[in-house]
């Protein structure tokens, strides 16, 4: 995963930023108006990542 901008790449996809809920962003391919609904969370200050079912947890390099 790389952050940049307000945009996420993972596998050659880019993820758009669609804003964020308290500690949580929310990136998704097509944003629908609701972030919770998106397909990607992240919380930066933790490095938390959730995708479906796929929970990760992301350090900085």
């Amino acid at each position: 995963m790389i952050l940049e901008g307000s945009s996420m790449k993972i596998n050659q996809l880019n993820y758009n930023f669609c804003g964020s809920l308290g500690p949580i962003s929310y990136f998704d391919l097509n944003c629908s108006g609701k972030a919770e609904l998106s397909a990607i969370s992240f919380i930066p200050k933790t490095g938390a990542w959730t995708k479906g079912n796929e929970i990760l947890q992301c350090q900085a390099l």
